[in-house]
């Protein structure tokens, strides 16, 4: 239908618009060929969307109206007849997940070593070939990164939805997995010459139907949407079962996985990623020798049973509870939406993502936000020296709201976790309630790559760093640090990393959150190169010389620094420049930038390397005899607030409005009430000369 001049489609045409744009996979020449089939003034094709939408691959290699992609679909049949063994049953398995799901990467590279894809050699182990492989897929467009809103380090994909229409399209000697979904329930005797079956959300098939399934074969069982109870049960044959995937499933409860054990003992991954009602399991679970893969994040478990100890081809353990009802209901409504919001992604979509953001409240010490106090985050200049640079804490609101939606799960001392010598990955588990005891069990673990641990305190850092000391394999450590404890508050060097005595060099992601912290650089640069990636909640480094600022660009994780606090401890001139690595877009990078003008005097020139980021600039003078002048104020293009605080005298102040007067863009000035304020903390600094030497 038309209406002035203008094509006007149907809900329904337009659905299908969508569903055949995403089939198109993002390809240029399919996109066109589609497009030249619908040409008609004013007036959709409505009968050929629906033969598209229903016949996609088949429409596109038969019809006539396609023959422009003749070419395309040679060389794609080409590349499948050349391609390796190894990797061919690795690209046919992708078609498990439906049109624009998202898949976390570590998910499927767990599956396919459950499924034998990816194997071990003399050479490589099989998580390292399993990366290959994805690798692989990616460099060929078959699997593409997806960006989450809002920005997170999540680490998810999902099929290139050409590449899935294709692969779906072939014979069934190739493609041995088949999908229940919608009302093709004519189509379920074909299930039994799958190896992989996938329930869509869609399918409205009966118990009746799914019993008289032949299902011997399945090696695979994954679940999207409803749960129904009936998938596992005694009149089902599932015996040769290795995978069973109810990631976000609805509905699945404790009685509902009792059958697990009994009935599937070759099972090698078993993942209730997001099944909130999950709070234990059963102790059938014992029965599954062969397990390798447990992921039991975003449930309702609180601890870890002990017959899970005895699973000793156990190479991972993910766990970690959901945010308690009883947690959620003092907080207003709108944030105690976001916190469930929140944890949802990060539970579930981010595999590194919310690891270490965790709680104690396991160990019954969540305190409602009227209770919580603002947690001191300041370490006196004498109580670490100069070589100390780093202070993190949890200042704001909104990170309050997300450590309390997610808590790491209690392991039981007596069980021996310390006996699974297989483990590679583990986390989230609470430290506080065993304490040291059960950091002697993990310090057995020897072969590591990921730990995530939350509940580390100052009664149990020293054992904590002499655990990871022992770790010479980690390349992941996430931690949450325990600041519910007064005697903790109250200590000003508490949790230092340099108590780390061989900080381990394969460590490619470090990740604290809460507490006081602090690191040098020395201790950093023992990490090596491999170092790609550091979170640390509001981390401030303090320098003080101009050889400190001109160190900074050589500084690992540039990006990790929040704020950047220039100390200086005499009079004089410092130049703050040469930020950006000369012929290179590598950069320090802080976008609150402090001077602390203490009671000196004070010359700061801003020079032209300098980056874009900086937007707050905090001047915080000790007494109305310090000085400052401040040249070049400029070259900070994207400045947006200026703030004066401390005893700062009317010179300083008439320079700094006459100075921010100047710039064009006019950034916010703050002028603090010298009899109103307080006097401000302590910062902690750090000479960077000894840091970098």
């Amino acid at each position: 239908m038309a209406r002035s001049g203008k094509l006007i489609k149907t809900s329904r045409e337009e659905e299908l618009s969508k569903l055949i744009i995403a089939k198109c996979g993002g390809l240029p020449k399919v996109i066109a060929a589609i497009g030249e089939s619908l040409q008609a003034p004013y007036k959709w094709d409505k009968k050929l969307l629906e033969s598209l939408n229903a016949k996609f691959m088949i429409m596109l290699e038969t019809d006539p109206r396609f023959q422009c992609l003749r070419g395309l679909f040679t060389r794609m049949q080409s590349y499948f007849d050349g391609c390796p063994d190894s990797l061919k049953p690795c690209i046919f398995y992708l078609s498990v997940f439906p049109l624009g799901h998202i898949i976390r990467r570590r998910r499927l590279l767990r599956r396919w070593i459950a499924e034998g894809y990816s194997r071990g050699t003399n050479c490589s182990t099989a998580e390292e070939n399993a990366e290959k492989y994805f690798s692989q897929l990616v460099e060929l467009s078959i699997i593409i990164q997806q960006q989450q809103e809002p920005p997170s380090s999540a680490d998810v994909w999902k099929v290139n939805g050409f590449f899935r229409e294709y692969i779906i399209s072939r014979p069934m000697q190739d493609n041995l997995v088949f999908a229940l979904e919608g009302r093709r329930s004519h189509n379920w005797q074909r299930a039994g010459t799958g190896q992989h079956l996938a329930i869509s959300s869609s399918w409205d098939g009966d118990k009746i139907v799914f019993e008289r399934m032949e299902l011997s074969r399945l090696r695979s069982l994954t679940v999207f949407g409803k749960w129904r109870p009936f998938f596992i049960s005694a009149y089902v044959n599932m015996e040769l079962l290795r995978v069973l995937d109810l990631e976000n499933s609805t509905g699945v409860r404790d009685a509902d996985i009792e059958q697990i054990g009994k009935l599937l003992l070759r099972l090698k991954f078993l993942s209730l990623r997001g099944c909130k009602y999950i709070t234990c399991l059963p102790r059938s679970l014992a029965g599954l020798k062969q397990l390798q893969t447990l992921d039991v994040k975003g449930t309702s478990m609180v601890i870890l049973p002990s017959y899970v100890m005895k699973l000793h081809k156990l190479q991972y353990i993910r766990a970690g509870a959901i945010l308690p009802p009883s947690v959620t209901e003092d907080l207003p409504a709108e944030e105690a939406g976001a916190a469930d919001e929140d944890h949802m992604t990060s539970a579930t979509a981010g595999d590194d993502h919310s690891d270490a953001m965790v709680t104690s409240q396991l160990a019954g010490e969540a305190r409602t936000p009227a209770e919580e106090e603002p947690v001191q985050t300041t370490t006196p200049w004498s109580s670490r020296g100069r070589d100390m640079l780093v202070s993190c804490s949890w200042l704001s609101n909104k990170f309050r709201c997300k450590r309390r939606r997610c808590s790491g799960v209690k392991v039981p001392v007596a069980a021996g976790i310390g006996k699974l010598i297989a483990l590679h990955t583990l986390g989230v588990v609470n430290i506080t309630i065993s304490g040291k005891a059960i950091l002697m069990e993990l310090k057995k673990l020897t072969q590591l790559h990921k730990l995530a641990v939350s509940g580390i305190n100052w009664k149990n850092w020293s054992e904590f760093c002499s655990v990871i000391s022992g770790y010479v394999h980690l390349e992941t450590l996430s931690v949450r640090l325990g600041d519910n404890d007064e005697k903790q508050k109250e200590r000003e060097d508490l949790c230092c990393l340099d108590d780390i005595s061989k900080p381990p060099k394969t460590l490619k992601s470090l990740k604290l959150y809460g507490g006081n912290v602090h690191v040098s650089v020395v201790w950093m640069k023992q990490l090596g190169k491999n170092l790609k990636k550091a979170r640390v909640q509001d981390l401030e480094l303090a320098i003080s010389t101009q050889e400190n600022i001109d160190s900074l660009v050589q500084l690992p994780c540039k990006d990790m620094f929040g704020h950047l606090c220039l100390k200086p401890i005499e009079d004089g001139k410092l130049y703050y420049d040469s930020l950006v690595a000369p012929w290179t877009r590598d950069f320090f990078q802080a976008p609150d930038l402090k001077i602390d003008c203490g009671s000196y005097k004070l010359v700061i020139v801003f020079g032209g390397r300098m980056p874009a980021n900086v937007e707050v600039l905090v001047v915080h003078c000790s007494s109305t005899e310090s000085s400052l002048e401040l040249s070049g104020l400029e070259k900070l293009e994207n400045l947006k607030k200026v703030w004066l605080k401390g005893s700062y005298s009317d010179q300083v102040k008439e320079h700094l409005q006459q100075k921010v007067g100047e710039l064009v863009k006019k950034p916010v000035l703050k002028l603090e009430d010298q009899h109103t304020q307080q006097s401000a903390p302590p910062t902690p600094c750090a000479c960077l000369k000894c840091l970098l030497n």
